[in-house]
């Protein structure tokens, strides 16, 4: 199993190395304190890209590329975040990134519902308009926008022109120029050098521009002119869901006009990744509930979504050698996707977030990211625990799908 991230916590005593894996972070050695201050030391003496020098007491970045050393096999770079503890401590997380050539197959294999598939496939087939996938760290982001844009490269027959930029390239997208911001030594070099990139992808002929992360005003403004020039944009940013990109895109300083066009803003997409059962071992909810392993109130919403039937519902098992003895088996997204009309938007200009979300749910059929959740519950994919642990506690209200838990 893979791991996303290290952290390495050095405290007086000891330094701890934890690996974050399927979500999930987990104890992986302990050393000496001396060891690991020296550790971090030696990992950003290593960078190709960071401050001029290490500043054990000083918040920093960093980035290691295969490019400049020998790294594990499959890794293409590493994100370094450097951040000082209190009593002289010392915080490093390294984020794995790797190489993945040849991936194919659309999202429909990372989790996403057929309805989503549907409106997703729909929002690639505009040739113009931005469409913004979100989430939190570790969410997936990339991954959804590598299979969306490696599947259009194929839909198009590689007869169009598609350019990305990003900080670093995550993944392999065949067909794609895919253009890195490099030689910036700080913060402000890094979001100057990546808004000069999105320029230049403008005038490099594109029909299609990927921006990896939509980050201050300028970077929002440059998205949102080459959606109105006649180009296809995808971009992420952070924010919990898909309504929440609105408001915050608004919050950034871009324009009304802009913003609350459906035709200029034609597809928004919010995700998480869960952890996904393993078959072999998973244990019917019921059954873990007779041995106590459930809770009274995690019982009671679960009973309650489900209108007391929870035939297909599992929740985690002891471990088997399929899985490792993890009980799970890799990660599943749970999403919502929205493509907005002319009534939401009018809504959300109002800020009126909870109407928008009911217009969404009741006139455009959309599946909110919770309705999500319990679909994959009842499809026995995802725990009614894990859906918690991700999206907050099971509710009908939340998700406004009552029709849901009862397909």
């Amino acid at each position: 199993m893979k791991a996303s991230d290290a952290h390495v916590v050095v405290s007086h005593g000891s330094a701890i190395v934890r690996l974050r894996i399927d979500g999930v972070l987990k104890d992986f050695v302990e050393w000496r304190a001396a060891y690991g201050s020296d550790f971090c030391a030696a990992a950003f003496a290593m960078a190709d890209a960071s401050d001029a020098s290490y500043q054990p007491y000083e918040y920093q970045a960093a980035r290691i590329s295969d490019t400049s050393v020998r790294l594990p096999g499959g890794v293409q770079a590493l994100r370094l975040q450097f951040n000082p503890l209190s009593y002289g401590g010392r915080h490093m997380v390294a984020r794995f990134l790797y190489r993945t050539q040849g991936i194919v197959g659309d999202v429909d294999t990372l989790g996403y519902a057929e309805k989503q598939v549907t409106s997703i496939k729909r929002m690639r087939a505009v040739p113009m308009g931005i469409n913004i996938v979100a989430g939190p760290t570790g969410s997936g982001k990339s991954t959804t926008l590598q299979r969306i844009l490696s599947t259009l490269m194929i839909e198009r027959k590689n007869e169009i022109a598609t350019f990305t930029v990003e900080d670093p390239p995550e993944y392999v997208i065949e067909g794609a120029q895919q253009m890195p911001v490099t030689n910036a030594n700080t913060a402000e070099e890094r979001k100057e050098k990546f808004n000069a990139a999105i320029r230049a992808s403008l005038r490099s002929d594109p029909d299609v521009i990927m921006i990896g992360e939509i980050r201050d005003e300028e970077s929002a403004k440059l998205a949102f002119e080459a959606a109105m020039t006649g180009h296809q944009v995808w971009a992420t940013l952070h924010a919990v869901d898909c309504l929440t990109i609105i408001s915050r895109l608004r919050d950034i300083g871009v324009d009304e006009f802009k913003l609350y066009d459906p035709a200029v803003f034609t597809g928004l997409v919010g995700q998480r990744l869960t952890r996904a059962l393993c078959d072999d071992c998973k244990v019917p909810f019921m059954t873990a509930r007779e041995k106590g392993e459930v809770d009274d109130e995690l019982w009671e919403r679960t009973l309650e979504v489900y209108n007391r039937d929870l035939e297909g519902i599992y929740t985690e098992g002891p471990g088997c050698p399929k899985c490792s003895g993890t009980g799970v088996t890799g990660r599943s997204v749970v999403a919502e996707v929205l493509l907005p009309d002319d009534g939401l938007m009018e809504l959300m200009k109002q800020e009126k977030k909870v109407a928008a979300r009911q217009h969404w749910v009741q006139n455009l059929n959309g599946i909110t990211m919770m309705g999500h959740g319990i679909l994959k519950i009842k499809a026995g994919v995802c725990s009614p625990y894990e859906i918690e642990r991700m999206l907050g506690p099971l509710e009908l209200d939340q998700a406004r799908v009552s029709k849901v838990a009862a397909e």
